[in-house]
């Protein structure tokens, strides 16, 4: 569930960095690269990795993250200090606050995309057709975004089948 929620978490900061690059600063991922003294080669591929949850900021590009990205700096230090003292669930739901309330944006819920019985809320099996699409959907985009594994979320969906058939 750690390493779940750590993906989670950076997802969230990918998503909302990358809303900020696109929203506020209006600039390609290899220009915002640049401003971050990444080198020219290196520019694209280390905003991209961030931005699809891959990494965190190397400690070197701090300042340079929150000057460039005009972020509040004790914001920030709260994400980073939450980071590293892996706190993934904190941090997931600053961001995800932040995402909606800077940008209208609303992310998947991990309770709703996470494989385990528990955090997808499959304890009980689903009983309208509509709601096991709506599973299946939530698992599929969890998937296609990176932040369950293969193994999990055939794992996942052939709980979420199971449960049905045997409640209908």
């Amino acid at each position: 569930m750690e390493q779940f929620m750590k993906r989670y978490a950076l997802h969230l900061w990918g998503e909302y960095v990358r809303l900020v690059r696109i929203q506020k600063l209006d600039m390609l991922q290899h220009e915002l690269g640049i401003l971050l003294d990444y080198s020219p080669t290196a520019a694209k591929q280390a905003v991209s990795q961030i931005e699809h949850g891959r990494s965190w900021i190397p400690k070197n590009k701090y300042s340079k993250f929150v000057e460039v990205l005009q972020l509040d700096e004790g914001l920030f230090r709260q994400l980073d200090y939450l980071f590293n003292a892996s706190q993934y669930n904190r941090m997931a739901a600053i961001l995800t606050d932040l995402l909606r309330n800077e940008f209208d944006h609303r992310p998947f819920e991990p309770e709703h995309i996470h494989p385990s019985t528990v955090a997808v809320g499959i304890s009980s099996p689903p009983a309208p057709t509509g709601e096991l699409v709506e599973r299946l959907q939530m698992l599929k985009a969890a998937y296609e975004q990176h932040l369950i594994e293969d193994n999990e979320y055939e794992d996942a969906r052939k709980r979420v089948l199971e449960q049905f058939v045997e409640g209908n």
